[in-house]
């Protein structure tokens, strides 16, 4: 019978033994955090340095496209937006668009080399890169 009662007895003593361990940790205030006595309220705020990285992920916005300008060759004279117009004032007008204008030059049949040359002469002297001819 002595056997018995020292069975029983051991489960006991356990069972003291981590209720004095909890109600240990309960006066010490552990609350299930880390190993440490750290304080705070438990928010978290964002630190200067997020806030700048987040300015600096937005998006920049884009620049506009690039003008899309047709010119026909007809004759001896340039048609552009529906108007017949001499050299110096196409290129006055094209100038208007800006230097990177994407122009497409086309001709119809009475067309004559010469002005396609004058027009692609001028605007190269003018500092337009962004012309073909179709």
């Amino acid at each position: 019978m002595s056997d018995k009662k020292k069975k029983k007895g051991a489960p006991s003593f356990l069972t003291l033994g981590m209720l004095a361990v909890v109600a240990l940790l309960f006066f010490l205030g552990y609350e299930g955090g880390g190993v440490g006595s750290g304080s705070g309220s438990g928010i978290i705020q964002d630190s200067p340095s997020v806030q700048q990285q987040q300015q600096v992920a937005q998006p920049t916005p884009t620049e506009a496209p690039k003008a899309v300008l047709d010119v026909t060759v007809s004759g001896s004279d340039y048609l552009f937006k529906n108007q017949r117009l001499d050299l110096s004032s196409l290129v006055s007008q094209l100038t208007e668009y800006g230097k990177d204008a994407d122009i497409r030059i086309s001709s119809d049949e009475t067309a004559t080399i010469n002005a396609m040359n004058s027009l692609t002469d001028a605007l190269a002297a003018n500092g337009f890169t962004n012309y073909s001819k179709r």
